[in-house]
């Protein structure tokens, strides 16, 4: 997959998605993996990398939800994320630019 460079980072085309789906939003802190799994078409173990690669970037933020919040609706608890200010700019600007090419590999028979 090609990568656009941003400082030292590289950004890829899934990084650009997920980027893309939290600007929608970007005061929200509430997202969870799965929501942007849904958002973006990318699946969770791509998606688990992607989070924790953007948080060691400083670009977002999580934290664990409540065992009461999420015991109250029957189900895990969640880790939400959200934007921090370093990646409402490097979001903002990135999406500027055309997204990273994505490389679509074909297995030839």
């Amino acid at each position: 997959m090609a990568a656009r460079e941003v400082g030292s980072e590289r950004v890829s085309a899934s990084t650009h998605r997920v980027l893309a789906a939290l600007l929608r939003r970007p005061s929200c802190d509430r997202w969870f993996a799965l929501d942007l799994c849904r958002l973006t078409g990318i699946g969770s173990g791509r998606m688990a990398a992607t989070l924790v690669r953007m948080e060691r970037w400083g670009w977002i933020d999580s934290r664990w939800e409540s065992r009461e919040d999420a015991s109250g609706h029957g189900r895990p608890r969640r880790r939400f994320y959200r934007l921090t200010g370093t990646g409402r700019r490097v979001a903002r600007h990135l999406l500027r630019l055309p997204p990273p090419l994505q490389v679509i590999w074909t297995h030839l028979r």
